[in-house]
């Protein structure tokens, strides 16, 4: 069955000190938020992400341990402001496996602010990043934020190239930049 390892991720967005919004994943590639009304004392929750992929198979067989990484981002040519939710696949459990496809995702938000569930994204609703990269017309806007604009997309992910590649720790975003750190299992037969 699917378990939650990771801690959840927190955010005080009004400063009392109370818990507004927090964000988990589960062993099932699952996020889901839950919003807390510190004045009536409720919490209403949900996911938003469910990243395994369509059929279930050995290839698409991710897992989260660890626990998103949430920041608040404001969207530059909407304005709109949201949580980006940063995650990456990997099945500690069995490091040395080549057989899953892992990924990095960056989800996007936009309803937390306004308490709505308006998404519940899958791999299908992210943009495939891994080969776009750059500004080709020098607008100043990455080529794939005006792409996920332009088409919808709810996010994106990058494929991990390497045979095996996964993310066995909690990825850190600092200044619009999404650091993650990857495993590459090394192939113990060919010495």
């Amino acid at each position: 069955g699917n378990q939650i390892w990771g801690s959840p991720a927190a955010a005080d967005l009004d400063g009392d000190n109370y818990l507004d919004h927090f964000y988990t994943s589960d062993t099932k590639a699952q996020v889901f938020r839950f919003d807390v009304d510190n004045e009536n004392k409720t919490i209403t929750g949900g996911r938003v992400a469910h990243l395994q992929g369509g059929t279930l198979d050995k290839t698409s067989n991710r897992r989260f341990y660890y626990s998103p990484d949430i920041a608040l981002n404001k969207d530059e040519q909407t304005k709109e402001i949201y949580f980006s939710i940063a995650i990456g696949s990997g099945y500690r459990a069995h490091p040395l496996d080549t057989t899953v496809e892992d990924h990095v995702y960056v989800v996007r938000d936009t309803g937390a602010l306004s308490k709505s569930w308006n998404m519940d994204a899958s791999l299908s609703d992210l943009l495939d990043v891994t080969s776009i990269v750059g500004d080709s017309d020098g607008d100043g806007v990455s080529d794939a934020a005006v792409e996920i604009k332009d088409n919808g997309y709810l996010g994106w992910y990058i494929d991990l190239p390497a045979k095996g590649e996964k993310i066995l720790a909690r990825s850190i975003t600092r200044s619009g930049k999404v650091i993650f750190t990857t495993y590459i299992p090394t192939d113990l037969n060919s010495t």
